[in-house]
């Protein structure tokens, strides 16, 4: 998907978003892995919305595994569910929870994925205009030292900011008329 734009990235996320695996197995996720071409891209994101139901305030964190099959034709997206209950934790916190679980994904796959390509997205802005820039430092630090490597931050983190988005975004029941315009470059 590197030669693709954004936007293209989106549309193809968007496409293959009824054909996701709900809260998958990491067995599964990794035989799909195994038995994908070494041409196959994985990317990897989560995010997180914060809602309220039955009266009780809850976070739904949404980790994501995204297969490109060998970059060019159709993909699989994985998707993984956790539901905590919100104890009025701070968004710096809520933030680096949807690093830890991407790292966690990630590290858990690391061995099959092998040589293919890999990018872990965040779902971070490094625009000071962002609330999200508030952990950029943080978590990229830890992603490097946790994977070696650098993650992808917005606009570059399809995985985190449009695929693990429009989940959480499906699971929290946010209305249409109440949900962000379609985001841009400058967007969270």
């Amino acid at each position: 998907m590197r030669h693709l734009t954004t936007k293209q990235r989106e549309k193809i996320v968007s496409e293959q978003i009824e054909s996701t695996e709900s809260n998958f197995e990491l067995e599964t996720v990794r035989q799909a892995i195994a038995d994908s071409t070494p041409n196959t891209a994985i990317y990897i994101g989560c995010d997180s919305k914060r809602y309220i139901r039955g009266g009780k305030r809850k976070v739904a964190y949404v980790t994501v595994v995204i297969l490109h099959l060998d970059q060019k034709h159709g993909g699989k997206i994985y998707r993984q569910v956790l539901i905590e209950d919100d104890y009025g934790i701070q968004m710096r916190q809520r933030l680096m929870n949807e690093v830890y679980h991407a790292v966690g994904i990630a590290m858990s796959l690391q061995d099959v994925i092998g040589d293919r390509i890999f990018e872990l997205h965040l779902d971070l802005n490094k625009s000071s205009e962002h609330k999200s820039s508030l952990v950029v430092k943080e978590a990229v630090g830890f992603v490097m030292g946790t994977m070696g490597f650098e993650p992808k931050l917005k606009p570059e983190s399809f995985a985190a900011s449009s695929a693990a988005d429009t989940f959480t975004v499906k699971i929290a029941d946010i209305p249409k008329r109440l949900r962000r315009a379609p985001r841009t470059t400058e967007s969270v």
